[in-house]
């Protein structure tokens, strides 16, 4: 049976509309690594992704939702990326340690982080953007599995659950993804750092 010719058409813009959104923000990656956010405009990315001003407002509001957007499918690349990296690990100790050191290595490693931690960023569109509900989400998404065994188990603290474990953990990684210390850029002391921060707050008898 042939398929419905209403359906074929929203699909099809559906993908038409997907490409011309991430070429919008691949041209604004391009622009924020040659400029620095601040310092890029709506006009410069519509050049870049050869779109006019009218198409670029269809996917973005203003500068601040391109940057948002932008950062959104980093940390959804991330995230997937995260969840492989961890795929074997069981033990929410190592969940805790192994991705809070994958996070700290993307600050110097990712484009997107060396961007918004830079020096050279301005806090109005750089530091104070990261937006702290796709860092939560991000998190949460790594340690729940983890954190709900061993609460089962009876291993997580007294009075300790969830949302406030992911609260605490991205408190602790945006300070130090924000004021890096070179005492920590050492990955053997950052993870004695790690141990000794994160874990006992969570985690009995470690």
């Amino acid at each position: 049976m042939s398929s419905d010719p209403l359906s074929q058409a929203s699909n099809n813009n559906s993908a038409k509309a997907s490409r011309t959104l991430n070429l919008i923000l691949d041209a604004a990656m391009r622009c924020y690594e040659r400029n620095g956010i601040d310092k890029t405009n709506i006009d410069e990315v519509a050049r870049e992704a050869s779109v006019s001003r009218t198409t670029f407002y269809r996917y973005a509001k203003n500068r601040e939702d391109l940057f948002n957007q932008v950062l959104k499918r980093d940390a959804q690349e991330r995230l997937e990326e995260r969840k492989v990296a961890l795929r074997y690990h069981e033990n929410l100790a190592d969940v805790l340690i192994d991705g809070a050191l994958f996070n700290m290595r993307g600050r110097k490693h990712r484009t997107m982080f060396k961007l918004l931690f830079s020096e050279e960023t301005p806090s109005s569109m750089g530091r104070t953007n990261l937006s702290p509900d796709n860092f939560r989400f991000m998190t949460r998404s790594m340690i729940e599995e983890a954190f709900n065994r061993e609460e089962e188990k009876g291993n997580i603290r007294e009075g300790m659950n969830l949302d406030l474990a992911v609260e605490f953990i991205c408190r602790i990684l945006l300070s130090l993804m924000a004021y890096p210390d070179p005492y920590l850029d050492n990955e053997k002391r950052l993870r004695t750092f790690l141990e000794a921060t994160l874990l006992p707050p969570i985690i009995k008898d470690v």
